[in-house]
């Protein structure tokens, strides 16, 4: 299973159409193409379209969704790098598979939103190399998968569960004194994207607006 992160801005109130959007499209059989599952996010206005699909084809997944229906509701993050969708698509760094799911398809995620410098990536995946093979943690909290990914700046961390709790399930855990050693050593890697308003894990999480996933 491929995943792709598509990037941009969101107006004010504007998820209900977005999604609206894709819930029509979704809902035809030529609309999904090579789509396994659609997740759609918004934090602080920025716009984060996570999909799953059969094979690493981003030319042909991501342009389903980047046309004028859209044009109301939403924008390039990136003025500079343009609307087009190229130009919207972050770079995965990292990627790890937990214990086996019955369904690989029927998994819902959790999006963390921060800055990173892109010249720390590679320490970044190095460190989360070391937590995901290196302790049992992930594996008791239930991380199914754990992806990175970088753009323009910003850093989303994308973990798979295998119900739709993920984010009390990682609120759980941070007091685990392995969740506290790797927040440690992310600190001077990662940093917050709003400092006035977070308080713990939790404030940076993106907020689901949209789900869909391919029938069996």
């Amino acid at each position: 299973m491929h995943s792709s992160v598509i990037v941009g801005r969101i107006k004010p109130g504007s998820t209900e159409a977005v999604a609206g959007v894709f819930a029509g499209r979704d809902g035809e059989p030529s609309g999904t193409r090579n789509l396994l599952r659609r997740q759609l996010f918004e934090y602080k206005g920025i716009y984060i379209h996570l999909q799953d699909h059969t094979q690493e084809n981003l030319t042909e997944v991501v342009e389903h969704g980047s046309d004028e229906a859209f044009t109301p509701f939403l924008d390039a993050y990136d003025p500079v790098a343009g609307t087009a969708p190229s130009g919207q698509v972050a770079t995965r760094f990292y990627e790890w598979h937990g214990q086996p799911v019955s369904d690989e398809h029927r998994m819902y995620s959790t999006v963390i939103v921060a800055r990173l410098n892109p010249a720390d990536i590679g320490t970044v995946a190095k460190l989360f190399g070391d937590f995901d093979t290196g302790t049992e943690l992930p594996h008791t909290m239930g991380t199914r998968r754990r992806q990175l990914f970088a753009y323009n700046g910003l850093y989303f961390h994308i973990q798979d569960f295998e119900s739709d709790n993920g984010g009390e399930l990682i609120e759980r855990a941070k007091s685990d004194p392995r969740f506290v050693q790797i927040q440690q050593d992310l600190l001077p890697y990662i940093s917050v994207l709003d400092p006035e308003t977070w308080r713990s894990p939790s404030d940076a999480m993106a907020s689901r607006f949209y789900t869909w996933q391919v029938t069996a």
